[in-house]
């Protein structure tokens, strides 16, 4: 079957009910390493669906990417460039006439360094998403895609034609039980299902 031996000390682990599920389907032995590269794509991607805004159930509210890319500009790159000139160009505002150096208190030359950092990390993002946008290009459909590629490319590599034997609906099965694991929700996922399979 696919029974653990141990439990990854507290790390984020593939559930036994979803490996019960998956053999049911398949009635393939998943070895150790299968299992083992099961739990390297809930750890490698589960964080992923923790902080990005997709459909799923575990992670932030859908928000569309055009929508991301505009709160970049908007909140971050904009109010960072404000800062900065602000610190660059206007700090005689923070002097009075009890504290006529207070300006000398607030250290310019390294927040300024920080701010330009952050605004050359948001630019970076604010153009992937920009392009994201252009391309038509979801962050749930993207995400989704790597899922399914990585866990079609598992059972593959651990199964061979194991993973097949059983028939197409079984093997699309599994995929989508394994997907849920990691995705947190169940999707139909049968066009992405279709690309893994005449890619093989």
């Amino acid at each position: 079957m696919g029974k653990r031996t141990e439990q990854n000390g507290g790390q984020l682990v593939f559930g036994q009910k979803a490996l019960d599920d998956i053999y049911a389907l398949l009635k393939a032995d998943l070895h150790p390493a299968l299992i083992n590269r099961l739990d390297q794509i809930v750890q490698k991607f589960r964080p992923i669906v923790l902080a990005v805004p997709t459909h799923s159930k575990l992670g932030p509210t859908h928000i569309d990417v055009s929508k991301q890319a505009q709160w970049v500009q908007n909140s971050i790159i904009n109010t960072a460039e404000e800062l900065r000139d602000a610190l660059a160009n206007e700090s005689h505002m923070f002097r009075g006439i009890m504290s006529p150096q207070a300006d000398q208190l607030i250290d310019t030359s390294t927040y300024i360094p920080m701010l330009n950092k952050l605004i050359d990390e948001a630019d970076m993002a604010f153009v992937d998403l920009d392009q994201q946008a252009a391309l038509g290009i979801r962050n749930s459909e993207q995400l989704q895609f790597e899922i399914v590629k990585e866990l079609w490319a598992a059972f593959s590599t651990h199964l061979g034609k194991k993973f097949h034997a059983r028939g197409q609906k079984n093997a699309d099965e599994a995929i989508r039980v394994a997907f849920a694991e990691v995705y947190g929700k169940g999707e139909r996922l049968a066009s992405l299902l279709k690309v893994m399979r005449n890619s093989s």
